[in-house]
């Protein structure tokens, strides 16, 4: 219940409901990247092109090459 408040405080919104495949969070991610919201914003151009299989990808790749 305090998830719901606190997301509705910021504008958030439960769309569909997300597979429990392990992709969960980029599938959640995903979602609010490519919302109406920020497909309006010009700078947000290249975040309609992702996936969440590529979110999660560019995520990964990102941490392995900070580790490196």
């Amino acid at each position: 219940m305090r998830l719901m408040e606190n997301c509705k405080a910021l504008g958030l919104k439960f769309g569909t409901k997300t597979e429990k495949n392990g992709d969960c969070f980029f599938d959640a991610v995903y979602a609010q990247l490519n919302s109406p919201r920020l497909k309006a914003c010009p700078s947000q151009c290249e975040i309609q092109e992702w996936t969440p299989k590529k979110l999660r990808e560019d995520v990964v790749n990102h941490r392995y090459e900070k580790l490196k």
